[in-house]
């Protein structure tokens, strides 16, 4: 029920959700932020107050686009917000609110997520670990910022993606 509900409401409506797909499938994430607000931007603002409200509305997102989601996987170390399978490859999702990207880079970091993963990634054309921060400030500018790096190698540097012009793509929620 749920999968068909998400399927209603995201189907090619929304803004963003074809560039959004195409960085699931293709591995291509260099847009993901700038799609993912512009996904984000159609939630009200009065819903969208914190980390949990953001994290649903990506799983609600991804269900919408068929992409089946894993949300909060518990590992030894700890669990990693989302990952996504879609189309041979693997997006583990480490999302922060109002904090830092360098936050959630870090965390992702020192939990190494992508062990119990290990043997699931073994038939995976591409595997990738993503930090996103999203901020939004007291008068309503929405901003979404993100990192990438190989899943298989925790020691690689992180690549920071595109989010919008001038360094951040910003949105008024109000």
């Amino acid at each position: 029920m749920l999968a068909n509900l998400a399927q209603a409401h995201v189907e090619e409506s929304l803004p963003g959700i074809e560039r959004l797909r195409a960085c699931l499938k293709t591995g291509n994430y260099d847009n993901l932020p700038t799609a993912l607000l512009d996904c984000l931007y159609a939630f009200p603002y009065n819903i969208m107050e914190d980390e949990d409200s953001y994290h649903a509305a990506l799983h609600g997102l991804f269900f919408g686009m068929n992409i089946l989601p894993f949300s909060e996987r518990q590992e030894l170390a700890g669990r990693f917000d989302l990952a996504t399978f879609c189309g041979g490859r693997v997006c583990i999702i480490e999302l922060k609110y109002n904090r830092s990207l360098h936050e959630a880079q870090e965390q992702a970091d020192r939990k190494q997520y992508r062990r119990s993963l290990l043997v699931e990634l073994d038939n995976m054309a591409d595997a990738t670990c993503i930090a996103l921060h999203v901020s939004k400030s007291r008068d309503g500018e929405m901003c979404i910022e993100g990192a990438q790096r190989p899943v298989q190698d925790a020691q690689a540097q992180w690549t920071l993606l595109y989010s919008g012009q001038h360094g951040s793509r910003r949105r008024r929620t109000e």
